[in-house]
């Protein structure tokens, strides 16, 4: 083993140790470290010191000691003094960690959730409209699928559970949630030509790849009836209903539709709390994080079942913060260039959708941010 330069130090002053008035000095300049490196180790030893010139006993040792921390020692000789002093000794201060060998595919199991909200069907801007929005479900469908089977060589993965928020269309209410120009068809289409057989494409995708397929719902606010109509006369519920009725005799095929403003949904003992996020409004100094995290602290308290993980959509961008020992994740949308967006809120939407794993004691374990523009 390499001897350190202190030991080295050590062993030269044993053999000569210093007598005169400049001797500190001498082995400093010899050893090429500074004078108070040398006088610290001619204490520990025990040295006599040096006094004017002369040797004098050392009968209080903890008083030098006490003098010499006084003394103000440089950052570098510092650092110097301690990479100076590193061995194994230092280093090895806690035992080996001892890794338990598992079997490839052989971890305990985990359930994923892909966070699908704000597709935004019906709406056109100059680079997305229904045809570029199915390009970006395919793709979300195989990024997830992808990302699985590398997992999967770990642990089992048989489940997957579809956070559906709401906003799957855009609505044709021009002049309050869209512009003459961005309408690319009227709800009707949007809803039975797009939305239904998409997300139908979507779930019969998935049902490929995991046994069971668990479809968590709440509705938004572009599907919303007409003014003074209940919030339950919403077209995601329509789409819901209608892609449920489709795989209604498929027995691995289970649908959760919200009957209020949100939902709880347990995945392997964690607990999510579902809804869209437009009760939020505006953001505190134009950012929904504010806003979001200071609601999400209130409804700790006010919902009455327990919950740890609070999940929105709405917003048109990715976050995801920890805060009290809950936790917020805000998805993103399949739009991208959305002027209303860009001119309410100063930003690009982000074309994200979210995917993670939990597993039944620690929780939410990986996550990803899915980015569908190319």
């Amino acid at each position: 083993m390499k001897t350190s330069k202190r030991s080295k130090i050590e062993a030269y002053m044993q053999v000569k140790p210093p007598s005169q008035k400049g001797d500190y000095g001498k082995i400093a300049d010899k050893f090429k470290v500074t004078t108070d490196f040398v006088r610290h180790i001619a204490m520990a030893l025990r040295l006599p010191n040096i006094v004017n010139g002369k040797q004098s006993k050392r009968n209080d040792y903890s008083k030098e000691v006490a003098t010499m921390k006084k003394k103000q020692v440089t950052f570098d000789a510092g650092i110097k003094a301690i990479l100076d002093n590193i061995g194994d000794n230092n280093v090895a201060i806690l035992p080996p960690v001892k890794v338990k060998n598992i079997d490839s595919g052989r971890g305990d199991e985990e359930e994923v959730v892909l966070v699908l909200s704000d597709w935004q069907l019906g709406h056109k801007t100059d680079t997305f409209n229904f045809e570029i929005a199915k390009e970006r479900v395919q793709k979300l469908v195989a990024a997830t699928l992808k990302i699985v089977a590398l997992h999967r060589k770990a642990y089992p993965i048989r489940k997957i559970h579809l956070f559906c928020l709401g906003d799957f269309i855009q609505s044709d209410k021009v002049g309050y949630l869209v512009d003459q120009s961005e309408l690319e068809g009227i709800t009707m289409t949007q809803v039975f030509g797009q939305a239904v057989p998409l997300l139908s494409w979507t779930i019969q995708e998935l049902l490929k790849n995991f046994d069971d397929v668990c479809v968590h719902c709440t509705r938004g606010n572009h599907g919303r009836g007409e003014k003074g109509t209940s919030d339950m006369n919403n077209w995601d519920d329509v789409i819901y209903r209608v892609v449920e009725t489709k795989f209604s005799e498929n027995e691995r095929v289970h649908f959760n539709v919200a009957e209020k403003f949100y939902q709880i949904v347990d995945v392997q003992g964690t607990k999510f709390l579902l809804t869209h996020g437009d009760q939020v409004k505006g953001g505190s100094y134009g950012i929904p994080l504010y806003a979001l995290l200071s609601r999400m602290l209130r409804w700790a308290t006010s919902i009455p079942q327990k919950w740890d993980v609070l999940v929105v959509g709405h917003w048109h961008c990715y976050g995801n913060v920890d805060q009290n020992g809950q936790e917020l994740f805000v998805n993103g949308t399949l739009v991208s260039d959305d002027e209303y967006v860009r001119k309410s809120y100063g930003w690009n939407g982000s074309t994200i959708q979210i995917l993670f794993s939990v597993h039944k004691r620690k929780g939410i374990t990986w996550r990803y941010q899915l980015k569908l523009l190319k």
